[in-house]
């Protein structure tokens, strides 16, 4: 028996100038791609890339989730180039009093994230707002179409079909519209 086929999520991330990247967990997997394939275009000599801003939103239950792409990151938030993309990492789980303590203690205002290690890039505790941040994204971006590519479990996917749904009537006069790319699983 033969099952598919199926297309990568991110097949066409890099046929928009306007990109939301979503990740949930393990989700992050085929995001990690992305955002290689995103750092040699803009460090490997005049960048040909048609991306203009990626958002990329990475929602995890744990601090431990966040170590598996810290390099990555870290080289993605130091090497960006045009101020290209915006890293936001959520942390979703309740922490340990312990640890609390440890990020409170560690986090400099003015220099890294105490969780990440990013400069540029702090880390957000609790759920992400999407619908705020496509309205934000989508207000910024008139004439559009934005590119929104998740990979995570169904019910943030279902989520993020209501909001895209939402958005795209509510922003219909600016000609601003989401187009969603999907995993399946």
């Amino acid at each position: 028996m033969v099952d598919g086929p199926y297309c990568a999520p991110a097949q066409h991330v890099f046929d928009y100038s306007c990109v939301i990247l979503v990740a949930g967990g393990i989700g992050v997997t085929p995001m990690s791609s992305v955002l290689k394939s995103l750092f040699y275009q803009l460090t490997s000599g005049p960048h040909l890339c048609k991306v203009r801003k990626m958002h990329f939103l990475w929602v995890c239950r744990d601090v431990q989730a966040l170590e598996w792409f810290q390099d990555l990151l870290a080289a993605l938030d130091a090497e960006d180039i045009g101020n290209i993309l915006e890293i936001r990492t959520y942390l979703t789980g309740q922490l340990p009093i312990e640890q609390i303590r440890n990020i409170a203690l560690y986090q400099d205002p003015n220099g890294r994230d105490a969780v990440t290690g990013l400069y540029r890039s702090p880390t957000y505790y609790g759920r992400p707002n999407l619908s705020k941040i496509f309205e934000d994204i989508g207000t910024r971006n008139p004439n559009t179409d934005i590119g929104v590519f998740v990979c995570g479990p169904k019910r943030m996917t279902r989520s993020l079909r209501a909001i895209k749904q939402k958005w795209n009537r509510v922003l219909k006069p600016n000609k601003t519209r989401f187009v969603l790319h999907e995993e399946k699983f």
